[in-house]
């Protein structure tokens, strides 16, 4: 018994030694360093409160908006600060194109509403040259923040643009942080040459190659780079895209997106994608580098926000933790972020100036105005047929990415049509043959294209056929396209640069484009106001029929020309 008794005395001692032993050497543990970050993406002009009639079209409940925004940030900043926690608060860009605050202001508004919330740092997005150089060099000036785009040099000197950095260190938590910008390459394509003019935009990986060696030989601890440049829209999808490139012994050099710039540039700790309005809520992680990408949803309905722990003798990434149990994003409900009262009031006055008159009925509708595929897109239907009897023209069309909303059945204001068409294109009116025209059409039906929306003609296509032979049926007016007749086709001035795959367009000779001047919005609301109230429906104008034969009219009209 005295044995059993002495036996169960040492155990518990042994077992109070080693609870003891393990504690200390846990206290001799240091804790890791944390920062918090909130980070957006594709703001677009979206500085004030809206409806989300995509969770709920009859009863949208209101989100978004800077006021919101200050609400939560504030609060994390706060917490952060409580907690010894460093805290970034970035953009990945594309600021102020979007809303008619932010285009009416041409951006001014929105520098400003940011300016509030406090912002550290922003790439430099492809619609902030929507304006020009001159107008972003105003906008970077008026910004308390830096704007940062690495790959942006002054075409003439080749030296560093002088309204952006390349990156900046900040200290942070006793820490070295990098934060290095990058502007997407492509977006020469995206914007009228005038605007970028003076521009010159070099390949992203290479660039922020060069600059994570820079920094790391600064002795930056942490590397994160804010990158106008997209996570894929489906990312399983986009990596093994990349992983069969490369197994092919292919390597893309040119329109990265945020996968192919991770994996082809190691060292970056943290990307914060923009470009692509597609929210992830848990960050995509690069296999073999472990860089972590993060990309929110656009127009400042929501922020995303990521912890950072790191070791603080190491001094890399040991963990992070995301705010909600379904990840990284957070959706500003006004009901569960209660505006802040004085951001409010100056964002309201904001906006208040810049859009005065944009909530006057100009007209009403008596069925929503829908989007959809080529043949089904309502919306993008009455926007063409508007811009050809406007016109006079034969034949009008547009790109589906150029119809941005719907309107719901009821009045219609400006600002309805501005959120349909934001982006101020004006119409251009072509001379072009038949030929010509036809052409036109096979190139936005081949391979997977989606094809255009049209106004002023029929059209029949199946994808059994081979490219640039598919349309089987085309009619303009009612009559079968004649290849050699002139018709006057009606487009947008993005699209007559070359856009949309329709390089096809820059051959035109100048005498035979008409610039009117006026954008495609005002056309539509004069429009709405001529014919309110308006009913249009789908029709057979554009039509995918695999089992479609050559029309015999069509075949004996090309066979002459």
């Amino acid at each position: 018994m005295k044995n059993t008794m002495r036996n169960h005395l040492q155990r518990l001692l042994l077992t109070g030694l080693l609870f003891c032993t393990f504690g200390m050497a846990m206290a001799e543990e240091p804790e890791p360093i944390r920062i918090d970050i909130v980070y957006t993406n594709d703001i677009g002009g979206g500085i004030g409160t809206t409806e989300a009639t995509f969770m709920n079209r009859e009863f949208p409940p209101i989100v978004g908006g800077v006021a919101t925004a200050a609400c939560y940030i504030h609060c994390v900043r706060d917490q952060a600060e409580r907690k010894n926690h460093g805290f970034l608060l970035l953009d990945a860009g594309d600021c102020f194109q979007g809303t008619p605050v932010g285009t009416l202001t041409k951006g001014k508004a929105v520098i400003e509403a940011m300016n509030l919330l406090g912002y550290d740092a922003m790439a430099i997005g492809n619609h902030e040259y929507d304006e020009g150089v001159e107008n972003l060099r105003r906008l970077s000036k008026l910004a308390n923040f830096p704007m940062l785009s690495a790959n942006t040099l002054d075409a003439k000197t080749g030296k560093q643009i002088d309204y952006a950095k390349p990156y900046i260190i900040k200290e942070v938590c006793g820490l070295k942080v990098a934060i290095i910008g990058v502007t997407t390459a492509d977006t020469p394509a995206y914007s009228f040459p005038e605007n970028v003019e003076g521009v010159k935009f070099l390949p992203v990986a290479p660039v922020m190659e060069k600059y994570v060696k820079e920094v790391r030989d600064k002795g930056a601890d942490l590397v994160i780079a804010v990158v106008h440049v997209g996570i894929p829209y489906y990312a399983d999808e986009g990596w093994a895209e990349i992983m069969n490139r490369e197994a092919r012994g292919e390597k893309k050099t040119w329109r990265l997106n945020a996968m192919e710039l991770a994996h082809q540039v190691p060292g970056i700790d943290l990307m914060f994608c923009g470009h692509i309005e597609k929210g992830y809520r848990e960050p995509w992680e690069h296999p073999a580098h472990h860089t972590l990408l993060f990309q929110n949803y656009g127009h400042l309905t929501g922020l995303g926000q990521v912890t950072l722990e790191i070791d603080s003798q190491t001094r890399t990434i040991s963990g992070y933790s995301l705010p909600c149990v379904d990840g990284g994003l957070i959706t500003l409900f006004e009901d569960e972020f209660c505006p802040l009262a004085d951001v409010c009031v100056k964002v309201d006055s904001l906006i208040a100036d810049a859009e005065k008159g944009m909530d006057e009925p100009i007209g009403r509708t008596l069925v929503t105005l829908h989007r959809g595929d080529a043949a089904t897109n309502i919306m993008g239907l009455l926007t063409m047929d508007a811009v050809r009897e406007r016109t006079k023209a034969d034949f009008a069309f547009t790109n589906l990415g150029g119809i941005r909303a719907e309107i719901t059945e009821g009045e219609i204001t400006p600002r309805d049509i501005f959120n349909v068409l934001p982006f101020g294109n004006r119409v251009v009116v072509i001379s072009m043959t038949g030929e010509f025209l036809k052409k036109i059409m096979e190139i936005r039906v081949k391979g997977r294209r989606a094809g255009v929306i049209m106004s002023g003609a029929r059209i029949v296509f199946s994808r059994r056929r081979p490219d640039m032979d598919r349309i089987t049926t085309f009619e303009v007016g009612g009559q079968t396209l004649d290849p050699n007749k002139i018709y006057r086709v009606a487009t947008s001035d993005y699209i007559a640069q070359g856009n949309i795959g329709l390089s096809i367009l820059k051959t035109v000779p100048q005498e035979d484009i008409y610039y009117t001047g006026t954008m495609t919005r005002d056309m539509v609301a004069v429009y709405i106001k001529e014919h309110s109230p308006i009913s249009p429906r789908i029709d057979q104008r554009w039509t995918e029929d695999n089992t479609a034969e050559m029309d015999p009219d069509l075949r004996r009209a090309l066979g002459s020309s």
